[in-house]
């Protein structure tokens, strides 16, 4: 960052002239700005005066996102906008107490609602014109991300770690967001689920197990495919090992049912529901997360849903519910999620 006398050297370019005076001194004239210079010195003399990068030191670190990356980067984008630095204090200060409680935004087994709508009021009161750039603070808060070592966190993770009382997953689940002790795991469109840290070869499991299904049903009435169902079966119980007997008998049995169901493109595919479900109910269960937080948003426009709002959010409590439970959001006339299971691994996304 320049120094005030770096920033006057550089800007004198206006008419306005600019003094700094210390107790009992005169006035020392240190430059000239024009009119968005004076601005711009105001701004900072008023954060200045109120410890704003205490404060987002303070925030930053009581999130969990203790990283340089985080520390720049939030910094920058709020030197971007007129922060009221008075109401961004009393959300620090207290936003474990009063601000937005996850641990209720996010309860009951499922529900769907605009998370912008959730969230926005919370970043409106940090800015002193929101009715005017608050669209556009919150696109850039949402989409704030770095990695944190090797992990990749995900758009929103931060926003959702700062704006109200949750706070990043420990060292080894930094992809999720714990609020009162439940762990959500937020994703955008399309985001991968499932096998990215088991051993080699998991990845394409579920596309694997597809390829069998869709084969089964190709084959003549009165064939004995019980050869394919045994590779199956042996898929899923050394790929997904949350899977109990009783799990896998239904998994079979359901697959049964829809094996003959054509495959068509751009329609949903009830065999690739009950398999994306398989993943999603293995992936949040093996993590020892509760809720897998869905949203309709992308950096790549053509991932959105346009059917949906933007920021149009899903949200299922994994760990409550049974497997049957979770294929059943999806299955049918039900349209939660859709899932992209190919080789190299299985995409989730808002149906």
């Amino acid at each position: 960052m320049k120094s005030f006398k770096t920033f006057y050297e550089d800007n004198q370019l206006g008419d306005i002239d600019i003094y700094a005076q210390e107790p009992g001194a005169q006035p020392v004239p240190l430059g000239q700005v024009d009119e968005p210079g004076l601005k711009t010195i105001s701004k900072y003399i008023y954060k200045v005066n109120e410890r704003g990068d205490e404060l987002i030191k303070e925030l930053i670190e009581s999130s969990r996102f203790d990283t340089k990356d985080y520390h720049r980067a939030f910094k920058s984008v709020l030197e971007e906008f007129d922060i009221n630095w008075s109401a961004f204090a009393e959300h620090v200060n207290t936003r474990f107490e009063s601000g937005i409680q996850l641990n209720k935004l996010f309860r009951g087994k499922s529900n769907q609602f605009n998370l912008k709508e959730k969230l926005q009021p919370t970043l409106n009161a940090w800015l002193n014109s929101p009715e005017e750039v608050g669209d556009e603070f919150f696109d850039e808060m949402y989409s704030l991300k770095h990695s944190i070592g090797t992990t990749s966190v995900g758009d929103g993770e931060f926003l959702l770690g700062i704006v109200g009382n949750g706070v990043k997953g420990t060292v080894g689940d930094v992809d999720v967001i714990t609020a009162k002790g439940k762990a959500l795991e937020i994703g955008a469109q399309r985001k991968i689920i499932g096998a990215s840290t088991r051993e080699k070869g998991a990845k394409g499991t579920a596309s694997r197990i597809l390829s069998i299904v869709q084969n089964i049903g190709k084959q003549p009435a009165g064939t004995n495919a019980d050869n394919d169902w045994m590779d199956i079966r042996e898929l899923l119980r050394s790929n997904y090992r949350v899977l109990t007997e009783e799990e896998l008998q239904y998994i079979e049995e359901t697959l049964s049912i829809y094996s003959t169901e054509p495959k068509r493109r751009g329609q949903k595919w009830s065999p690739s529901i009950i398999i994306g479900s398989v993943v999603l109910y293995d992936y949040i269960k093996d993590h020892a997360d509760d809720y897998i937080v869905l949203v309709n948003y992308s950096s790549d426009e053509s991932n959105l849903n346009k059917k949906l709002e933007k920021y149009w959010c899903r949200y299922t409590n994994v760990k409550a519910m049974s497997l049957e439970s979770i294929v059943n959001l999806s299955i049918g006339s039900n349209n939660w999620y859709i899932f992209d299971n190919a080789k190299d691994g299985t995409r989730i996304r808002l149906a």
